[in-house]
């Protein structure tokens, strides 16, 4: 079943354990984000808030669910506590499409290691989504991913 899903999101990262806070704002290049190049990419034309947003776009995706970005390994660091906020508007989706935002192992392909997990479903209207979790201690391999479907 083909979908066709546009959403466009702004993301920062603030963690409770350390002095100061760390961002990725979607408004250049950054090497702790890995954009799916399939149907992920940087947009300065259309944008939720600032001067980028990520688009993400399954309309010529085969697939099902379809991996659109995640977070470095490491980023999200081990015992520590992390609430995650984005923006999310989807633009266009078809029947039964959505974005899934969730907190996971890397190397994991189910659901049995997610710490927190959100799915914007409502068209049309900017969403904002708020994840708050704990990384296990010893886990270096948990990340922030988005999947369309």
């Amino acid at each position: 079943m083909k979908t066709r899903q546009a959403c466009a999101f702004a993301l920062l990262f603030t963690t409770a354990l350390t002095a100061g806070n760390f961002q990725l704002d979607c408004e250049r290049e950054d090497e702790r984000l890995d954009l799916k190049a399939n149907v992920a990419r940087l947009a300065f034309s259309e944008t939720i808030s600032g001067q980028g947003s990520v688009l993400i776009d399954s309309l010529s995706s085969k697939y099902q669910w379809n991996p659109a970005l995640a977070t470095s390994r490491g980023l999200l660091a081990p015992g520590s506590a992390y609430t995650v906020t984005l923006k999310v508007k989807i633009t266009e989706a078809a029947d039964g499409a959505f974005v899934h935002c969730i907190i996971r192992p890397l190397d994991t392909e189910d659901d049995r290691g997610d710490l927190a997990a959100f799915s914007v479903k409502a068209v049309g209207s900017v969403q904002g989504v708020t994840l708050s979790f704990r990384v296990p201690e010893g886990k270096d391999q948990y990340a922030l991913m988005v999947h369309a479907k």
